[in-house]
């Protein structure tokens, strides 16, 4: 958990809170203590929460960055942001990275994974078996194409398959449908979580995960999770360096307006 300095009146007061909330996490994890997973608590004091995040990634040497969202997200200049703490977060993760729009994860067992083929979709179908096996449920592999291309979907269906090693059953269905994410989102309805890769899209532009996987988070009812893999370190500078840019622009715009105001 982050505290944020800029937030207390004082340094002592920052430290303070960093202990009441410290004792809250301990509190709320220790009832979900598992035996399996092994569960620590850290609290930060920081002026920055994403780059706190980022650096205890880093620094634990973390496989993969897990974090909420609540859904709301708004347009920013070439696309659209999902908040000033995620923004960065996805930007500059140093490991895989989950963003989770909760409405109940309680034992799912059915789950869904759209795609359309890509290293991301095989992370989701990695993380969604690992989901049902803990719970006992299965698995649906899903793709949307218009009529006429179903060979060509379940092409995509096979390749992401063969790219995770699991004995695991996989049911694997073609969904016709010109729009992808309204399908996905009509399909969804019989399932209890839905894993969605994100989509290999240009790092110059601040689409996060993808236009089909955001339209689909946003707008579904159910639990959803989006992932996305680690590209390496070029690709995230440059991912970092437009996330910095985004903000400050942001920034100077609403110190404009306000001054219009």
């Amino acid at each position: 958990h982050v505290v944020s300095q800029r937030e207390a009146a004082s340094p002592e007061e920052a430290r303070r809170s960093a202990e009441g909330r410290r004792t809250l996490l301990e509190e709320t994890v220790g009832s979900l203590r598992d035996r399996s997973v092994a569960i620590h608590t850290m609290t930060w004091l920081s002026d920055d929460p994403a780059q706190a995040i980022l650096d205890t990634a880093r620094g634990e040497a973390c496989n993969l960055i897990i974090m909420g969202w609540q859904g709301y997200m708004r347009s920013v200049a070439f696309g659209r942001s999902l908040g000033h703490v995620l923004d960065p977060v996805i930007a500059g993760a140093p490991c895989d990275l989950a963003i989770v729009k909760t409405k109940g994860l309680d034992h799912p067992r059915r789950l869904m994974v759209p795609t359309a083929g890509g290293p991301n979709a095989i992370l989701a179908l990695d993380l969604a078996l690992a989901f049902a096996w803990r719970n006992r449920g299965e698995v649906s592999l899903v793709t949307v194409v218009r009529k006429g291309h179903e060979e060509a979907g379940r092409r995509h269906l096979n390749k992401t398959l063969s790219g995770v090693k699991t004995r695991q059953r996989v049911r694997q269905e073609v969904i016709l449908g010109d729009d992808a994410a309204k399908a996905i989102l009509k399909e969804s309805r019989d399932y209890d979580l839905i894993m969605l890769g994100a989509t290999q899209e240009t790092v110059f532009r601040q689409v996060l995960f993808g236009t089909v996987p955001e339209h689909v988070a946003k707008r579904c009812p159910k639990t959803v999770i989006m992932v996305k893999g680690y590209q390496g370190p070029l690709v995230t500078l440059v991912r970092q360096g437009r996330s910095r840019w985004q903000e400050l622009l942001y920034r100077v715009r609403g110190r404009l307006g306000a001054g219009e105001r």
